[in-house]
C-alpha cells in the first residue's frame, strides 16, 4: 500500500523516507519533523490515530485524513 502511495508522485522522484512497512517497535518514527511514506499495518490504526501533523491514508478503508494543522497546497489546473 506504501509503494501504491509513493506511485501518485510519478513522474516526479520522491527523496525523502521511504519504509514500505514500519515495524511495531518503530511507531516512534512517525513523530520525525521531516517527510516520509511508511507503510503501518491496518491494526497499529489506533495506535497512530493521535498523530497530530501527520496526514494518515487509509487505502483498506477508503479514507485520509488531514490534521487542521496540515496545509496542503492546492495544484492548479494549468500544469
Amino acid at each position: 500500500a506504501s509503494r501504491a502511495i509513493s506511485s501518485l508522485h510519478y513522474p516526479l522522484k520522491y527523496t525523502y523516507v521511504f519504509i514500505p512497512v514500519l515495524p511495531t517497535s518503530l511507531l516512534e518514527v512517525l513523530n520525525s519533523p521531516t517527510p516520509f511514506i511508511a507503510g503501518v499495518h491496518a491494526t497499529l490504526k489506533n495506535d497512530i490515530s493521535d498523530l497530530l501533523d501527520v496526514i494518515i491514508v487509509d487505502l483498506d478503508g477508503g479514507s485520509v485524513r488531514i490534521p487542521e494543522c496540515v496545509t496542503v497546497p492546492c495544484i492548479t489546473e494549468d500544469i
